[in-house]
């Protein structure tokens, strides 16, 4: 193999062996495709703007990192509460998710990009002496004699300056960091083993250089190259345009590709243009990539281009005055040569850059090589994809970390800044939280495990609020039991409030003695068990007891109301904790609204489900002895999802109300211990969203739960407003969606574009768990639930009749 491109490194600047310099950031890479058009053109200006300013040249990686399956167990281990979980329980859970993950064999881009320095010694006066001396070590590497010139701590000095600078200069428009030594002996060892398996890195590697001194007394550095050669000096052969490589662990056969012309004019933005993501994303294998690119100036640019026009007005005419007439091609190149002049010639006077793109893949056998090859030629589509004779090894050198912009040059092209910064080389898909419980995966190609800890909003003072929605079928039910069990089995105190009922927890094995069930009826057992004088909180147990009495007086006077909350104030004033106080009060009344009013509530007072609201036994009853509570209200007759108000009969404004009562009902149950998680499930949210008393009852959940660490998990079928809970709900998990309208909403809760034909179509059809997720951080992508274990699918499934074929089954 030829010479490394790569002699030394001090922190991330890199030393050429040529005497080239550059430093060495990584760039944060953006979760893109779900972003709305607007923000995906501001990337895009970031881009262009930085490639515009930044007056060096630069190389561009995009790599593949193997997803670190082998770590989630680590991982896991510190979301156990040791006070209140098994740890044998949440183990085995966890092992089944490990199994997940290592089974998507997943990967991830990283993005780095090397910046030519420019020192105080490379000003324009030194512009001719600097390219001279570039000739000579040219000739003198031709010719074998050339020396190794050692570093002045003087010129590292000035380096370190110019790093500083170009750092500023990036950071300011691009999420970026300075590249670690450890990051650099990966990009070093990786290249050997590509598309096979993770390299295997020394903790303590570092490049290191003898300390001398020069003939005038400076201190000088002396890299010692073998700190590099044994990491990227692998032994390669190259076969009919296969590079055979074996690394010190495995054996890779690799594939290096060029780009050949872009398209001269496509749609931003677009998988046509986002040449550096889109199709790299689109694959279930890692590919490799490396844009270089030098820098030119606009004075020199146009020099050029106005000789390139010339040039074509030459081969136009030539071929004018052949019998045949000018080709499509000579007239094409004509055209764009003028276009590409008077670009240069705007008032922005912009610069050009020389480019060149290659791609690298990876195989364990020359046959899944051949295999991934051409699926990657599919994915570019127009674009040509060459695979030099000859160019394999210099293309391979390419690929590794250098500070001399690339050495393989024969398919560069001249680009504008807009048609590199629309390769877009930052997008990729991720969605999430940092670390936390596997939920699924993301993303078309590659499945990358999607992790989510309920408990992140909470810790990080956001809004702790889950919204699952979709129709029938869709999955939500599903996903929300499954987060419920999360939490269960890592040491949090659950809620389930099941109102259908057709939740299953009871019946997961892995919670087999924690879940206590509730069967709310019209039973005189259960009267006053969800008194709101008695269970809501100080400050919404006013708005809470009136609005439920209320609605247990259909179409009643307003004078009626009006007596009803004054009777309620004066029972809280007199500190009672029992609705029937607000009876007793409404009777001894003087105003004859008052006494109709305390009639017809004490008829409603001794009748079925109404009896929850009044209670006469002491004043705090018991708590659930179990972590997990569900609560379930199969007597309770709930209105279709979408009725207005004014059309519910009166069984249908009783299940409303008791619903309203059994959330004031779950808060009291997990208020307490601040450093215990604690996790509510609402399904059939819709009677929470759908109201100004449950949007309040919600807003007071949300600002309880950031205070009381818990977390509130929605279900429901039905959006209301969107405008009106959007500050409520933090993560979002929108399913299949029945009809256009309520997709519309959705996707608005989302924050994409309601109006999106395609995206409309696409939401309506997803199924079984498919969802698109927006997290904590604003970040979209579609995922795949997964609940990685068959036995707790065929428990929390509520599909009809689908239970009852597992029970039969087992």
């Amino acid at each position: 193999m030829s010479e490394l491109p790569l002699r030394y490194a001090h922190g991330n600047i890199l030393f050429g062996p040529s005497g080239g310099q550059a430093a060495l950031f990584r760039l944060e890479t953006v979760s893109y495709p779900f972003l709305p058009r607007a923000e995906k053109e501001r990337w895009f200006e970031r881009l262009a703007h930085w490639l515009y300013s930044c007056e060096s040249d630069i190389s561009l990686w995009r790599v593949q990192r193997a997803y670190p399956a082998e770590r989630y167990l680590a991982d896991t281990a510190p979301l156990l509460d040791e006070r209140h979980a098994d740890r044998s329980r949440w183990n085995a859970y966890v092992a089944r998710h490990a199994e997940a993950v290592r089974a998507t064999r997943a990967f991830v881009p990283a993005v780095y990009v090397a910046v030519a320095l420019r020192t105080d010694r490379s000003g324009p006066g030194r512009s001719l002496l600097v390219s001279a001396d570039r000739a000579r070590r040219r000739l003198e590497r031709a010719f074998g004699t050339a020396g190794k010139r050692p570093v002045l701590a003087s010129e590292l000095r000035e380096l370190v300056a110019a790093e500083e600078r170009a750092y500023a200069r990036l950071a300011g428009l691009l999420p970026a960091q300075r590249a670690t030594t450890r990051e650099l002996q990966w990009l070093l060892s990786r290249a050997a083993v590509r598309g096979v398996v993770e390299p295997r890195l020394d903790a303590a590697w570092q490049p290191n250089a003898l300390l001398t001194e020069s003939e005038e007394g400076e201190l000088t550095y002396e890299p010692l190259a073998t700190d590099v050669v044994r990491l990227a000096g692998a032994a390669i052969l190259e076969e009919e345009r296969t590079l055979l490589v074996d690394g010190e662990v495995a054996r890779s056969y690799q594939a290096l590709l060029t780009l050949g012309a872009l398209p001269a004019e496509v749609a931003f933005p677009g998988p046509r243009a986002e040449l550096l993501s889109a199709p790299l994303e689109a694959l279930d294998f890692p590919v490799d990539a490396v844009f270089h690119a030098r820098w030119v100036g606009n004075r020199q640019a146009l020099a050029r281009v106005r000789r390139r026009v010339v040039d074509s007005d030459n081969v136009y005419a030539d071929e004018l005055e052949s019998s045949q007439g000018p080709s499509w091609a000579a007239d094409d190149a004509r055209g764009l040569a003028r276009e590409l002049n008077a670009y240069l010639e705007a008032e922005a006077r912009p610069p050009l850059l020389h480019a060149t793109l290659s791609l690298a893949v990876g195989a364990p056998t020359r046959v899944e090589l051949e295999r991934r090859v051409e699926r990657l030629r599919a994915a570019y589509g127009t674009v040509a994809l060459h695979r030099p004779h000859g160019l394999q090894p210099a293309l391979f050198l390419d690929h590794l970390p250098r500070a001399d912009g690339g050495g393989v040059w024969e398919y560069g092209d001249y680009l504008t800044v807009e048609q590199a910064a629309a390769l877009m080389p930052l997008a990729t898909h991720q969605v999430g939280t940092r670390t936390g419980v596997y939920l699924g995966t993301s993303g078309q190609g590659s499945r990358r495990p999607v992790l989510f800890d309920v408990a992140a909003a909470s810790r990080e003072g956001r809004p702790p609020s889950i919204l699952l929605a979709g129709t029938l079928g869709s999955g939500k039910t599903i996903a929300a039991e499954l987060l419920a069990v999360q939490a269960a089995l890592r040491g949090a105190l659950v809620v389930d409030v099941d109102p259908k009922p057709d939740h299953n927890l009871e019946g997961v094995p892995a919670l087999e003695g924690l879940v206590e069930v509730i069967e709310l009826s019209g039973e005189e057992r259960f009267r006053g068990m969800l008194d709101p004088l008695r269970i809501g909180p100080p400050s919404l147990r006013e708005d809470l007891a009136s609005s439920v009495l209320m609605e247990l007086l259909p179409q009643a006077p307003p004078a009626w109301e009006t007596q009803v909350r004054k009777a309620v104030r004066d029972a809280i004033r007199a500190g009672s904790h029992s609705s029937f106080a607000v009876l007793e009060l409404l009777a001894a009344g003087t105003h004859p609204d008052a006494r109709e009013a305390g009639e017809a509530l004490a008829v409603w007072a001794d009748s079925g489900l109404a009896r929850l609201a009044f209670a006469t036994g002491p004043a705090d009853a018991a708590r659930p002895t179990r972590p997990v509570t569900s609560i379930k209200a199969s007597a309770l007759t709930l209105p279709s999802p979408g009725t207005p108000r004014a059309d519910y009969t009166q069984a249908e404004r009783l299940a409303v109300a008791v619903l309203t009562l059994v959330a004031a009902y779950a808060l009291r149950l997990v208020s307490g211990d601040r450093s215990r998680l604690k996790l509510l499930l609402f399904d059939e949210a819709w009677f929470l969203l759908a109201s100004s008393e449950g949007r309040r009852l919600l807003d007071r959940l949300n600002r309880l739960g950031r205070a009381e660490n818990a977390t509130l998990v929605l279900a429901t079928q039905q959006l209301g407003d969107v405008g009106e809970i959007e500050n409520l709900i933090g993560t979002r998990l929108i399913f299949g969606q029945e009809t256009t309208a309520e997709a519309e909403r959705a996707l608005a809760l989302l924050g994409l574009d309601p109006s999106d034909r395609d995206l409309v179509q696409r939401l309506r059809s997803y199924r079984r768990g498919r969802c698109l997720m927006r997290d904590l951080d604003d970040r979209i992508a579609e995922v795949q639930i997964d609940p990685a274990d068959p036995e707790l699918l065929a428990a929390l499934d509520t599909t009809p009749g689908q239970r009852l074929t597992a029970e039969a089954l087992s």
